[in-house]
């Protein structure tokens, strides 16, 4: 699939990187938390015109205190 270009179920044309910039950007789309393909990754969405990633609003954990229930 990949080499021909065609799916080798539906024999439907397959789009495949061939350039090295378009493979290096296809690769930083899919690994963008490693900190070498983040800038990449960022060109790599405005070019194709995606959305930018969706923020992750996670709280931080707060430090629970201990009970002193627990001790004999």
């Amino acid at each position: 699939m990949y080499y021909s270009g065609y799916h080798p179920n539906t024999g439907k044309p397959v789009h495949v990187p061939r350039g090295a910039d378009e493979k290096a950007m296809q690769r930083a789309l899919l690994q963008p938390h490693l900190p070498q393909y983040r800038e990449l990754a960022r060109r790599a969405r405005t070019q194709s015109g995606a959305p930018p990633p969706p923020r992750h609003k996670v709280p931080r954990r707060t430090r629970v205190e201990r009970s002193d229930s627990f001790k004999s």
